[in-house]
């Protein structure tokens, strides 16, 4: 999902966005098998933590990643529609096609960058173990989004414009911006948590928790 906002950005930086927008609506939408993919493989990770007893000892619940998957689920549907708009949007001609112009696109390509960020820093906090670490990078997941918010501020002020003045690229500009505050309050509102697990058995000692306990496949769609 990061690296499909990141090519995104760049497309609009390079003015290649008429030509590349469908291509990025296809792969936004492969975005779902990948999630289908990974709930099953999360569900087979949520069957043997429960007829593991070391398990209980972890210190972040598989919970967690669950919510996380759901959060990101949620933001594969924005990200769906929102390259869909932007399909929408380089079908209209002139000015109507507001990423035509480059003030927009520059403004664009920064929010995106800013939520291709938010999106990696999500994924590596849903499956950090340490607390600290989990401290780190959740202010590091709230300065991408606070970067993604300023970013959508000043890309609304270039979008501006009466209906009446543009009827027809109107709508689509609204929906630009809908479906980015969309993206970056999903993420913002699916933040993982850190409750701990109650420890049932205080005089054993299993072995230092590893990221290795995160199935591949959620490991590989956050990336």
């Amino acid at each position: 999902m990061a690296d499909l906002l990141d090519q995104m950005a760049a497309g609009l930086n390079d003015g290649s966005v008429n030509d590349s927008a469908r291509a990025w609506l296809d792969r936004a939408r492969a975005l779902g098998n990948e999630i289908r993919r990974v709930d099953e493989a999360l569900q087979q990770a949520e069957e043997s933590t429960r007829l593991n007893p070391r398990s209980m000892r972890l210190p972040y619940s598989t919970v967690t990643l669950r919510q996380s998957l759901e959060a990101l689920e949620h933001s594969a549907v924005t990200v769906r529609v929102l390259a869909r708009s932007l399909v929408d949007t380089t079908r209209l001609a002139g000015d109507d096609n507001s990423v035509n112009d480059p003030d927009v696109r520059r403004g664009l390509a920064d929010t995106l960058r800013e939520l291709s960020a938010a999106v990696r820093t999500y994924s590596s906090l849903a499956t950090e173990l340490d607390a600290h670490g989990h401290e780190v990078l959740k202010a590091d997941l709230e300065r991408h989004l606070a970067a993604a918010r300023d970013a959508q501020d000043r890309l609304s002020e270039l979008l501006a414009t009466a209906p009446a003045v543009r009827p027809v690229g109107w709508p689509l500009r609204g929906e630009l911006i809908s479906h980015l505050d969309r993206l970056r309050s999903e993420l913002e509102a699916g933040t993982p948590d850190q409750r701990p697990r109650p420890r049932r058995n205080r005089s054993w000692r299993p072995p230092r928790p590893s990221l290795q306990r995160v199935p591949p496949a959620l490991r590989k769609l956050m990336k």
